[in-house]
């Protein structure tokens, strides 16, 4: 047998080793790999709603200032008025 057969078949050989090795690493991230992805996927609509809450919170109370103030100048109009 020639020697790059040799070589050959020892290249397959270490080839197929690391196939396997990488394909039995693979089999370990998947269920890392979608457990992150659940947790993530969680995470954004955590953010998203409470982003959303927040913005709700900001528009109520910026209306009711700007509503807190069209009535004190009403207010004080009809009292210019008056005087």
């Amino acid at each position: 047998m020639p020697i790059y057969v040799r070589y050959v078949v020892a290249l397959e050989s270490k080839m197929l080793k690391l196939t396997r090795y990488a394909r039995k690493r693979a089999t370990g991230f998947r269920p890392q790999a979608k457990e992150r992805k659940r947790v993530l996927e969680r995470l954004t609509v955590v953010i998203t709603s409470v982003a959303v809450l927040f913005s709700i919170l900001i528009a109520v109370v910026v209306t009711r200032r700007v509503k807190s103030i069209r009535n004190t100048l009403r207010h004080e109009r009809n009292q210019l008025r008056k005087s």
